[in-house]
C-alpha cells in the first residue's frame, strides 16, 4: 500500500462514521489518540469532497543516495500550500490590474481596497469560467487564467469563513513586500516584468511605496 492511498482510505472510513469503520481504522493507526481526529476533524473537513484528500510536493533529491524527496500534504488544511500560493498570485494579479488604470501614488494614498472589496473580487473571479472550460463567461477579469483556475480549485470545497480568510491573505500580499536588503531590487525587476512597466516607472512605484511607509 503506497503512501497517498493509506490516508485516503483512513479518511474514507472516518466519513462513514460506523463502529466497524472505527475498528478497521484503529487496526491501522499506531496511536489511538488519532482516531477522534480522523472521525471528527478530518471527516467534517472532507464531508463534501468526493476524494483527492492528499497532495504530493516534490522537492529535489536526498544528499548521498540521490533518492527523491517529497512531502505528502492533506489538502484544505490550515497550512495548505496551494491555498497560500493562490492568495499570493491573486494579490499580485489584482495589484497589477489596478495599476493599469490608477497611478502608483493614487493607489498608495487611497489604499488597495478594504477586506469586503477584495472578498467581492475573489467571488467575482470564481464565478468567471465556472462552466469548466477555463474561459471567461462574461465580465472583465483582474486575474490571469491560470491564477483564476487555481483560486477556484483551492476554494472549491472550502467553507465560507475560509473564503474570507483567503480575501484577507490576498490583501496582505498586495501590500507586503520582502524584508531582505535586496527586496527593493527584486520588487523593481518583478514589477517591470509582471505588468510590463518601463524600468523608470517601476522604480518610481517602488520609491513611492517606500516613502509612504509600505516598505519595511
Amino acid at each position: 500500500m503506497d503512501g497517498p492511498s493509506l490516508p485516503t482510505q483512513m479518511i474514507t472510513l472516518g466519513k462513514r462514521g460506523t463502529y466497524p469503520a472505527w475498528q478497521k481504522t484503529g487496526s491501522f493507526l499506531l496511536a489511538p489518540s488519532l482516531l477522534p481526529k480522523v472521525f471528527e476533524t478530518l471527516a467534517a473537513r472532507y464531508a463534501k469532497r468526493p476524494g483527492g484528500y492528499t497532495r504530493i510536493h516534490k522537492f529535489g533529491h536526498r544528499q548521498g543516495d540521490n533518492a527523491p524527496h517529497a512531502v505528502l500534504e492533506l489538502v484544505d488544511g490550515p497550512r495548505d500550500l496551494k491555498f497560500e500560493m493562490a492568495a499570493r498570485a491573486t494579490g499580485w494579479d489584482v495589484l497589477s490590474s489596478r495599476l493599469e488604470t490608477r497611478s502608483a501614488r493614487a493607489l498608495v494614498q487611497g489604499g488597495v481596497g478594504g477586506a469586503e472589496e477584495i472578498e467581492q473580487t475573489v467571488e467575482r473571479e470564481r464565478a468567471l469560467g465556472e462552466e469548466g472550460s477555463g474561459e471567461q463567461v462574461g465580465g472583465s477579469s483582474e486575474l490571469h487564467q491560470r491564477t483564476r483556475w487555481n483560486v477556484r480549485k483551492a476554494l472549491r470545497y472550502r467553507p465560507v469563513q475560509d473564503v474570507k480568510l483567503f480575501g484577507e491573505k490576498v490583501r496582505e500580499h498586495m501590500v507586503r513586500f520582502p524584508k531582505s536588503p535586496f527586496g527593493f531590487f527584486f520588487l523593481f525587476f518583478g514589477l517591470s516584468r509582471l505588468i510590463w512597466l518601463p524600468p523608470r516607472c517601476a522604480f518610481s512605484l517602488c520609491r513611492t511605496l517606500s516613502s509612504h511607509g509600505l516598505w519595511p
